[in-house]
């Protein structure tokens, strides 16, 4: 494989740069977002400082002009990126949605949510998880994704009681990165597997989507 030439080189620093500095911008949307929204400040509209189609109305992408300076020596170069933040922006794939930062043709950041959770009518999508995701990506210079699963755990009487655990992890390897929320649930388990799944939702998975549906169902 060849070395990256300097031009590349240089390249790469500026967008670890500019990853950097979109970091403090969107932590600061997200600060903003949530002293509005817990103090109830006068507002033009709900979702106040954020676009009023966030998180998915036509008018749900935001702008901003990021500039920094760079020192070589005597010599200054300024730079200037104009970055969107919006809703199906990086990424288009059946498989998912997403949220995305860019720049010109930089994709900066990506956080998809799969759409076997995203058509869940019984899971609801914040803003503060989608923050939480592009704030992931941005922090590991790499797409990532929510997952969920299924836990086990016992009452003080010992019985038994399961929860919905989601998280996020990386896309090109699935390192887990952190937890976001967990719900109670029932479960139900393939009876293919054995894998478990929440309940009510897909009675298989998808190794088994063909087979005949057995799935039994646990209180």
């Amino acid at each position: 494989m060849d070395s990256p030439s300097g031009v590349e080189r240089y390249h790469a620093c500026l967008l670890r740069e500019l990853r950097h500095l979109v970091l403090s911008w969107v932590l600061s949307l997200r600060d903003n977002w949530i002293t509005h929204a817990s103090l109830g400040l006068p507002a033009p509209h709900l979702n106040y400082p954020l676009p009023p189609g966030f998180l998915f109305g036509a008018d749900n992408r935001i702008s901003e002009a990021i500039e920094w300076i760079h020192e070589y020596g005597a010599q200054q170069i300024h730079h200037r990126y104009l970055v969107t933040f919006g809703f199906g922006l990086t990424d288009s794939r059946p498989s998912a949605v997403s949220w995305g930062i860019s720049s010109g043709d930089n994709s900066l950041a990506c956080f998809r949510i799969p759409r076997v959770i995203f058509e869940d009518s019984s899971f609801e999508i914040r803003p503060g998880l989608v923050f939480a995701g592009i704030l992931a990506s941005l922090s590991h210079s790499e797409p990532v994704h929510l997952s969920r699963h299924v836990e086990e755990a016992r009452s003080n009487c010992g019985d038994p009681f399961y929860f919905e655990e989601y998280t996020l992890h990386t896309v090109s390897n699935g390192r887990f990165i952190r937890r976001v929320g967990s719900r109670p649930v029932q479960r139900c388990q393939v009876w293919r597997c054995r894998a478990y799944l929440v309940y009510p939702g897909p009675h298989l998975c998808s190794a088994h989507s063909a087979e005949p549906d057995q799935t039994t169902v646990s209180p």
